[in-house]
């Protein structure tokens, strides 16, 4: 989790992630004013309140409007060591990251989407888990949200033997009908599925890339192929 506070004389504000990564959603919480001030430059800043816990925290340090409203930022919690992995440490982590991060690794949703998702899932968020909210609201499919959660399931099912199309159809990321029209055309092309797939719009190229690699253990766990 990563915390930065920002104070003035009679208010505070912090902005809050949580996650590791190279950029990650943060919430801005404080009184209504700070927040939409705060919000809005640094919307103008990156185009995003996801944004890489460094950088956010470069610019709060710098930017000339935040210096003149408020005190120097302080980072109450965050471990910058560890958000500054590169991508390939950061797949070796996978299995720490939130279930929103491994949304986002798996190209099921963008960066946008969750920061979305994690706005509507607030009100819920004292009586639901955040698996469970997705899977009430249809948001994500039940065997995509079970390979995440409780890989070692799939361990004994075959996963690892089979393909592309085979893991997408049995996740219910794609139709039968998708996977076998994207069949055709790769017996008429000879591109790879993913590539196809991604092409015609049916899944992202970061859903097809994840799922080319990854791997389950023996002990279950999510890895990626070398």
């Amino acid at each position: 989790m990563f915390r930065f506070q920002l104070s003035t004389e009679r208010n505070q504000v912090e902005l809050i992630a949580n996650g590791q990564g190279q950029s990650i959603p943060f919430q801005v919480i404080g009184p209504a004013t700070e927040i939409a001030f705060v919000e809005e430059l640094v919307e103008q800043h990156f185009g995003s309140l996801c944004v890489k816990p460094g950088d956010l925290l470069d610019f709060l340090q710098n930017d000339p409007w935040i210096q003149e409203t408020f005190q120097s930022p302080t980072v109450i919690e965050g471990e910058f060591e560890a958000a500054l992995l590169d991508a390939e440490a950061e797949k070796d982590l996978f299995q720490t990251k939130p279930l929103g991060q491994k949304l986002v690794s798996a190209g099921v949703i963008n960066l946008d989407e969750l920061e979305q998702l994690l706005v509507d899932y607030q009100p819920f968020a004292a009586n639901q888990r955040l698996g469970e909210f997705l899977r009430l609201n249809l948001k994500v499919s039940g065997p995509m949200l079970e390979l995440l959660i409780n890989p070692s399931l799939y361990a004994d099912r075959g996963f690892n033997d089979q393909r592309l199309g085979e893991r997408l159809k049995e996740l219910e990321l794609i139709s039968e009908d998708r996977l076998n029209q994207a069949l055709a055309s790769q017996r008429m092309n000879g591109k790879r599925l993913g590539e196809i797939l991604s092409n015609q719009g049916v899944i992202s190229e970061q859903m097809a890339k994840f799922f080319s690699e990854v791997q389950l253990t023996p002990a279950g766990e999510i890895e990626f192929a070398s």
